[in-house]
């Protein structure tokens, strides 16, 4: 008799920005005994092995700019 094995479970959530994936991610990898994967970190990883440069995104791009354009912080 053969025992078939269930796949393993793999959960994919999406949503915009601020919406709360990483965190209900992290509660649920950890409620269900899961790895937790982020897949934006996962890719970086893999882009900065290939290209030894680290991939920004336009929000980040757009607030370095938004940072070089303030006055110096007083002491």
């Amino acid at each position: 008799m053969w025992h078939v094995q269930p796949p393993a479970i793999r959960l994919l959530i999406l949503g915009p920005r601020g919406a709360g994936k990483s965190l209900h991610g992290r509660t649920l990898a950890k409620k269900l005994g899961l790895f937790h994967i982020q897949f934006r970190e996962y890719l970086q990883e893999l882009v900065i092995a290939k290209t030894k440069k680290r991939v920004v995104s336009e929000r980040e791009e757009t607030q370095t700019a938004a940072e070089q354009d303030l006055p110096p912080e007083e002491p």
